[in-house]
């Protein structure tokens, strides 16, 4: 089947958009994963106590999610509130649930605590979507190779 002049530039900025985006993003996902994991060997734990949860609303002010806000004192012997940059709906703890809190020793204001939502979720959803366009993106190579081109009368010009 011949392409029409509109289909072809559309299957090139599909196949071009899967091309750079799966693998990228599942780079990210790998990179990131790794920088999380060596963030949990390399902090330092502290005890922390939530004591709100922030509402955030969505871009549209549809969907509400909420972020626990913790307080946990620090090696230094200071005193820190954090909002978490993670926000879940249901709310993933509650007001006055203690949890534990990772800090790099010199960034305690950059504390997150110790939850597999709060910790690993992002990482992992854009690991599951970098891997499923990787994955779409070779199934439409793969299956483009086996079959084969048929050449109909229309698709040669007559002189």
């Amino acid at each position: 089947m011949a392409l029409s002049g509109r289909a072809r530039p559309l299957r090139i900025l599909f196949g071009v958009t899967f091309f750079v985006f799966g693998p990228c993003v599942l780079l990210w996902a790998l990179i990131s994963l790794y920088r999380t994991h060596v963030f949990l060997h390399s902090s330092q734990s502290a005890d922390a106590t939530v004591i709100q949860m922030k509402e955030i609303l969505s871009l549209n002010h549809a969907r509400r999610s909420y972020a626990p806000v913790f307080t946990f004192l620090a090696g230094d012997g200071r005193s820190y509130t954090v909002t978490s940059k993670m926000a879940n709906n249901p709310p993933a703890f509650k007001v006055g649930e203690h949890a534990t809190a990772h800090y790099e020793k010199g960034h305690p204001e950059l504390a997150r605590l110790d939850s597999f939502s709060q910790l690993w979720l992002f990482d992992l959803s854009e690991g599951i979507l970098g891997f499923l366009f990787t994955l779409l993106l070779l199934a439409v190579i793969f299956a483009r190779k086996g079959q084969p081109r048929v050449y109909r009368r229309a698709d040669f010009p007559m002189r």
